[in-house]
């Protein structure tokens, strides 16, 4: 396997510590920022990893702290290879749309949409040059996205998504992918659960297997899923089993077989699903139908 240099953002705590931790088990050289110096060097004595992990501090809301991580990353190991978005911040305390004020929204989106696009342009065009290149943003669900109580949030991940499709349409050809990683569900963090008491969540280390962070895998687009979520909303593939639901109150604990972060450092762009044609939806309704009223007639009254 060839040694990758990665860049995890949010790594201190988390989904982050987890991917950064599987990263450096698949033996790749990582490099671990978070704005508390105290949890990536938690992280960093976790690994074991001596010299493949190094460590930087940073505020993402600040452009010039960003520029400064991707400086740092490629002064400790000369590159940067894969970029996992992964630092976020939580909805203000506002339960609904009209009682956000627009700083608050201005801050999840500097952190959540604007740092890592930056990050992205920052990091991008050097992978192009090599020829190689795994770009990673976290994002949430669909009934998360559009609740109220998240909508600041949740508007930041649809911006992220948004973005990283169009960015993985331009890379094509390039030896560079850009994917989104939906957790496939609510997962027991500090974002999630400050005062960890929660129940039901999934816990981080779930998503962790140093075989799902570095194997070779693609993420696809889930079955007709609403059009702005089209190549959006990905189902993780592994040889034992699929995953991946786009409502959380729907979505059980899933098992290990069906790991959501399957293949995502090794994966390609995700195709496109082309739309059905008019005729082959007309088909569809028409069977729909016939098989209503088939039930209809063999339904005692």
């Amino acid at each position: 396997m060839t040694e990758r240099v990665a860049l995890v953002t949010g790594a201190g705590r988390g989904l982050g510590r987890v991917m950064a931790l599987a990263l450096l088990r698949a033996g790749h050289r990582v490099f671990l920022t978070s704005t508390d110096k105290v949890s990536i060097e938690e992280t960093q004595r976790a690994s074991g990893a001596a010299e493949r992990v190094a460590i930087a501090t940073a505020d993402l809301a600040n452009e010039r702290d960003v520029a400064a991580v991707v400086a740092a990353a490629e002064r400790a190991f000369g590159r940067v290879d894969i970029l996992i978005n992964n630092a976020g911040m939580p909805n203000p305390s506002a339960r609904r749309p009209l009682e956000l004020e627009l700083a608050q929204i201005r801050r999840v989106f500097e952190i959540n949409t604007f740092a890592p696009i930056g990050l992205t342009q920052l990091v991008a065009p050097e992978m192009i040059k090599r020829g190689w290149g795994r770009i990673v943003f976290i994002s949430t669900s669909l009934d998360i996205m559009m609740a109220p109580s998240f909508i600041a949030y949740g508007m930041s991940k649809a911006c992220d998504e948004a973005y990283a499709a169009a960015l993985a349409a331009s890379l094509d050809g390039t030896g560079v992918t850009a994917n989104v990683l939906l957790p496939g569900g609510p997962v027991a963090t500090r974002m999630a659960d400050p005062a960890g008491t929660a129940k039901g969540l999934l816990p981080p280390d779930y998503h962790g297997g140093a075989h799902h962070m570095a194997g070779v895998g693609c993420l696809r687009p889930r079955h007709r899923p609403p059009l702005h979520r089209r190549t959006l909303e990905f189902r993780a593939h592994r040889r034992t089993g699929r995953s991946g639901r786009r409502s959380t109150r729907r979505l059980g604990r899933p098992s290990r077989q069906q790991h959501p972060a399957a293949g995502v450092i090794g994966g390609a762009n995700c195709p496109r699903r082309k739309s059905s044609s008019p005729s082959d939806r007309a088909a569809a309704v028409e069977k729909s139908n016939d098989k209503r009223q088939r039930q209809h007639r063999t339904t005692p009254s």
